[in-house]
């Protein structure tokens, strides 16, 4: 159960662990690959963390978790409607769910903002109440008690230097 600490529950290629993320070079994630038996996702040729994949000739929709006990894979069959591909976005983890906003899907920086439920595995779009921030990626995103906190990224034609904050408990943005 995702009430309790999550064991086993470590998602997508990189490595997502009670909200902190590590991200690996190339050449240590081949390696970590290699040493994992079994069912794995595709190797992407960047280390961003993404829900899907655009970094190959043939965008990637896999959803993976990765469970530390047993050094498996486990491909994610999600429900809800899906946040789509994207790249460069910020996910975070806030009690039982995943959380990402905006990011790129290939021909458009996104501002919209998904949960990905850790207890039913299901996605659901969250609504953009309060001043939501605009469209970016590359941002750098992090929870602080009961708040998503964004700074940054970049809009398609800026290098963005603003911080916004989502109230978790008031499901409210606004600029900070």
């Amino acid at each position: 159960s995702y009430g309790k600490a999550p064991v086993c529950k470590l998602l997508h290629y990189e490595i997502l662990l009670y909200a902190v993320l590590i991200t690996m070079p190339l050449t240590l994630r081949r390696l970590a690959m290699a040493l994992t038996p079994g069912l794995r996702p595709a190797l992407r040729p960047c280390y961003s963390l993404t829900v899907r994949s655009l970094l190959s000739s043939v965008p990637l929709t896999d959803f993976f978790e990765f469970c530390l006990s047993t050094r498996k894979f486990r491909e994610v069959e999600e429900k809800g409607e899906s946040p789509g591909v994207r790249e460069n976005n910020g996910v975070v983890l806030y009690k039982t769910a995943l959380y990402i906003f905006g990011g790129y899907n290939g021909s458009t920086w996104l501002n919209d903002f998904h949960e990905f439920s850790l207890e039913t595995e299901s996605w659901r779009l969250v609504d953009p109440n309060g001043f939501c921030p605009a469209a970016r990626f590359g941002y750098v995103s992090v929870v602080h008690e009961d708040s998503f906190i964004l700074f940054g990224g970049y809009d398609g034609s800026t290098w963005l230097n603003d911080m916004y904050e989502y109230d978790f408990l008031v499901k409210k943005w606004s600029p900070i």
